[in-house]
């Protein structure tokens, strides 16, 4: 009794990638993703602390 694969025993292609690329784009774009988020946080919580930091020192002048 023979079992037959579309593949042949290959692996199917990753998706969203060429056969060969062993699908490390969306990895990549994850981890930069992933690096752009905590980036933007810092910087709008550095922002949120200037706020208060300046409402303060209005409140007190």
């Amino acid at each position: 009794m023979s079992r037959t694969s579309p593949h042949d025993g290959a692996a199917p292609p990753a998706p969203g990638g060429r056969p060969g690329m062993k699908n490390a784009a969306p990895g990549a774009a994850r981890a930069v993703g992933r690096w752009a988020f905590w980036a933007a946080s810092a910087v709008y919580a550095a922002w949120l602390a200037a706020l208060a930091v300046l409402a303060v020192a209005g409140r007190s002048s």
